[in-house]
């Protein structure tokens, strides 16, 4: 464009495009739209205009390309995800199956009580470490059930001995308790007949101690004293009875 805005040169390369309307803005100006980019830049000789240049392009191939461009960055990123996730679910089988292996064993154990058994400890890595312990763990189990197995057998045979040393024990005191009850019935009955005895053998019967004192007297002695039982057992001598001079 000249000073006054006439078109004076144009080039048009052949691609759908649009020519600024007038008056043309002062200064330089740029304008983005969704199809065309507008671009103006006025030309100056010191402060004297000279004219104006207005640069128009259709995006539309700009568009194209950078469709491409984020299709084939779509496609990369999509391969990166999917290779990752590929990767990621390798490295993560990789480092759960082991503890699932574990997890499936100790349930096993929990179950079936059987402290034999052992983890694989292949590798060398955490895993590793951590099954070589559960192991250990398993070991020391073992090793107390067989101690807790070897004392629970003494102990019941501990058990019999002394179950069988009560019951000897028993069998005993039964003997010695049919004994005494035997001898104490014995002794009831040989008592009886000595007092029978003692009482009604019709003579005045007298027991003296060794320290002369009178324990036990019959009827017939009462009537011949002139003393009551009471009056006489534990309280007199025999001596009381007899003559000095006797």
């Amino acid at each position: 464009y000249d000073e006054k805005g006439n078109v004076i040169s144009k080039f048009d390369r052949g691609t759908p495009c649009r020519v600024m309307s007038f008056p043309l803005p002062k200064g330089e100006t740029h304008h983005f739209g969704l199809t065309h980019m507008d671009l103006s830049q006025e030309i100056k000789h010191g402060q004297e205009n000279l004219g104006t240049i207005q640069l128009v392009a259709y995006l539309g191939g700009s568009y194209s390309r950078v469709m491409s461009h984020m299709t084939t960055l779509f496609v990369i990123m999509g391969c990166s995800f999917l290779f990752g996730y590929i990767l990621f679910s390798n490295l993560q089988n990789t480092v759960t199956r082991h503890i699932y292996e574990l997890a499936s064993l100790m349930k096993n154990i929990s179950h079936d009580k059987d402290y034999s058994v052992r983890a694989k400890t292949a590798s060398k890595d955490e895993i590793g470490a951590l099954a070589e312990g559960f192991n250990e763990m398993l070991g020391n189990i073992e090793n107390r059930d067989i101690e807790l197995a070897h004392y629970r057998q003494g102990l019941e045979e501990l058990v019999d001995q002394r179950t069988k040393e009560l019951m000897s024990s028993n069998e005993q005191l039964q003997k010695e308790l049919a004994e005494r009850i035997r001898v104490e019935k014995a002794l009831q009955e040989s008592e009886y007949r000595y007092r029978t005895i003692f009482e009604t053998s019709g003579n005045a019967n007298v027991i003296v101690e060794e320290d002369m004192s009178i324990s036990m007297v019959n009827a017939a002695f009462e009537k011949l004293s002139g003393f009551s039982r009471d009056e006489i057992e534990n309280k007199k001598t025999f001596l009381e009875f007899i003559e000095k001079d006797d």
